[in-house]
Protein backbone atom coordinates (compact mmCIF):
# COMPACT_ATOMS: atom_id res chain seq x y z
CA UNK A 1 0.00 0.00 0.00
CA UNK A 2 1.06 3.57 -0.45
CA UNK A 3 0.64 6.38 1.97
CA UNK A 4 0.27 4.03 4.56
CA UNK A 5 1.70 4.33 8.24
CA UNK A 6 1.56 3.74 11.93
CA UNK A 7 -1.13 5.99 12.28
CA UNK A 8 -3.17 4.46 9.91
CA UNK A 9 -3.08 1.05 10.89
CA UNK A 10 -4.32 2.19 14.00
CA UNK A 11 -7.72 3.16 12.60
CA UNK A 12 -10.75 1.53 12.47
CA UNK A 13 -13.09 -0.19 10.09
CA UNK A 14 -15.04 2.58 9.13
CA UNK A 15 -12.44 5.20 8.72
CA UNK A 16 -10.11 2.94 6.65
CA UNK A 17 -13.67 2.42 4.59
CA UNK A 18 -14.36 6.19 4.06
CA UNK A 19 -10.55 7.59 4.04
CA UNK A 20 -7.90 5.03 2.75
CA UNK A 21 -6.96 5.23 -0.82
CA UNK A 22 -8.46 8.68 -0.87
CA UNK A 23 -5.50 11.15 -1.19
CA UNK A 24 -5.88 15.20 -2.17
CA UNK A 25 -5.79 15.12 -6.25
CA UNK A 26 -2.88 17.57 -6.75
CA UNK A 27 -3.91 18.70 -10.27
CA UNK A 28 -7.19 19.36 -9.65
CA UNK A 29 -8.20 19.05 -6.06
CA UNK A 30 -10.72 16.89 -5.58
CA UNK A 31 -11.12 15.47 -2.35
CA UNK A 32 -13.02 12.66 -3.55
CA UNK A 33 -10.87 10.07 -6.52
CA UNK A 34 -12.67 10.74 -9.92
CA UNK A 35 -13.73 7.79 -11.74
CA UNK A 36 -11.47 6.86 -14.92
CA UNK A 37 -12.81 4.49 -17.12
CA UNK A 38 -10.84 3.52 -20.02
CA UNK A 39 -8.30 6.17 -21.61
CA UNK A 40 -4.56 6.19 -22.99
CA UNK A 41 -2.31 8.02 -20.64
CA UNK A 42 0.16 10.79 -22.39
CA UNK A 43 4.08 9.05 -21.30
CA UNK A 44 6.32 11.17 -19.85
CA UNK A 45 8.76 10.99 -22.81
CA UNK A 46 9.50 7.63 -24.66
CA UNK A 47 9.13 4.64 -22.77
CA UNK A 48 8.72 6.55 -19.34
CA UNK A 49 4.62 6.06 -18.08
CA UNK A 50 2.93 8.85 -16.45
CA UNK A 51 2.23 8.45 -12.70
CA UNK A 52 2.93 4.57 -13.75
CA UNK A 53 -0.24 4.14 -16.11
CA UNK A 54 -0.26 4.17 -19.56
CA UNK A 55 -3.86 2.23 -20.85
CA UNK A 56 -7.13 2.84 -18.37
CA UNK A 57 -7.46 -1.20 -18.61
CA UNK A 58 -4.18 -1.90 -17.48
CA UNK A 59 -4.28 0.18 -14.67
CA UNK A 60 -5.68 3.24 -13.44
CA UNK A 61 -6.07 6.35 -10.64
CA UNK A 62 -9.40 4.88 -9.93
CA UNK A 63 -8.45 1.26 -9.74
CA UNK A 64 -5.08 2.40 -7.45
CA UNK A 65 -7.46 4.10 -5.27
CA UNK A 66 -9.73 0.82 -4.97
CA UNK A 67 -6.75 -1.34 -4.52
CA UNK A 68 -5.74 0.65 -1.58
CA UNK A 69 -8.86 0.92 0.20
CA UNK A 70 -9.32 -2.93 -0.10
CA UNK A 71 -6.30 -3.46 1.56
CA UNK A 72 -6.97 -0.92 4.43
CA UNK A 73 -10.19 -2.43 5.32
CA UNK A 74 -8.96 -5.87 5.18
CA UNK A 75 -5.84 -5.58 6.94
CA UNK A 76 -2.93 -6.43 3.68
CA UNK A 77 0.19 -5.07 2.63
CA UNK A 78 -1.54 -4.93 -1.40
CA UNK A 79 -5.65 -5.98 -2.80
CA UNK A 80 -5.93 -6.16 -6.79
CA UNK A 81 -8.71 -5.41 -8.60
CA UNK A 82 -9.44 -6.22 -12.68
CA UNK A 83 -11.09 -4.94 -15.50
CA UNK A 84 -12.79 -7.79 -15.57
CA UNK A 85 -13.91 -11.22 -14.15
CA UNK A 86 -12.16 -13.55 -17.28
CA UNK A 87 -8.80 -11.05 -16.67
CA UNK A 88 -8.82 -11.75 -12.51
CA UNK A 89 -9.89 -15.78 -13.46
CA UNK A 90 -6.72 -15.39 -15.66
CA UNK A 91 -4.66 -14.21 -13.06
CA UNK A 92 -5.45 -16.83 -10.68
CA UNK A 93 -4.78 -19.59 -12.83
CA UNK A 94 -1.46 -18.16 -14.02
CA UNK A 95 -0.66 -17.77 -10.37
CA UNK A 96 -1.41 -21.82 -9.10
CA UNK A 97 -1.43 -23.52 -12.19
CA UNK A 98 2.03 -24.34 -13.54
CA UNK A 99 2.73 -25.69 -17.77
CA UNK A 100 1.65 -28.92 -18.18
CA UNK A 101 -0.96 -28.82 -15.49
CA UNK A 102 -4.90 -29.37 -16.17
CA UNK A 103 -8.17 -27.92 -15.13
CA UNK A 104 -11.11 -30.17 -15.22
CA UNK A 105 -14.29 -28.51 -14.96
CA UNK A 106 -18.03 -29.46 -16.76
CA UNK A 107 -19.01 -28.59 -19.94
CA UNK A 108 -21.98 -26.21 -18.92
CA UNK A 109 -18.58 -23.47 -18.20
CA UNK A 110 -17.79 -23.50 -21.95
CA UNK A 111 -21.51 -23.19 -22.62
CA UNK A 112 -21.92 -20.39 -20.28
CA UNK A 113 -19.01 -18.53 -21.73
CA UNK A 114 -20.21 -18.80 -25.24
CA UNK A 115 -23.85 -17.75 -24.54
Amino acid sequence: MTHHDDAHRARGFSTEAIHAGQDLDEVFGAVVPPLHFSTTFAPDGIGNLRNGYDYGRAGNPTRTALQNQLAAVEGGGHAFSFGSGLAAEDAVIRAVMRPGQRIVMGNDATAAATG
